[in-house]
């Protein structure tokens, strides 16, 4: 793995970044603001401010299509539930251009919706 790509820069994405980061891996992060906690981790070796998926999924798949060459190979992953349902809706086409760590939507629908996976 070439490097490791988080999408988001809450809690959940410093501690994928911590781990990504003392195994040697770089770390690309997807912030959707600059006040996001995650974007002063010193393992993070570059950082892209994104739209939010959660209202701007458009904007996001066009970032992604955009920086094709730039992520190449690299290993994509959400850290909140945004992200998640962004990346499994999109895994075909992001799948062209990276390794996706979610399954398809098919999958990650049925559990993300939080009422459904408490009953």
């Amino acid at each position: 793995m070439d490097k490791a790509i988080v999408l988001g820069a809450g809690f959940n994405a410093y501690s994928l970044i911590r781990s990504f980061g003392s195994s040697q891996i770089d770390v690309v992060l997807l912030s959707y603001k600059k006040s996001d906690f995650a974007r002063r981790s010193k393992f993070v070796c570059q950082r892209y401010r994104v739209p939010y998926p959660g209202t701007d999924r458009t904007g996001l798949l066009n970032f992604f299509l955009n920086h094709a060459k730039t992520f190449k190979d690299g290993f994509l992953i959400g850290s909140d539930d945004p992200s998640v349902t962004f990346i499994s809706q999109n895994r075909e086409v992001l799948s062209k251009q990276l390794f996706v760590a979610h399954e398809s939507w098919k999958v990650i629908g049925r559990i993300i919706n939080k009422h459904r996976l408490y009953k």
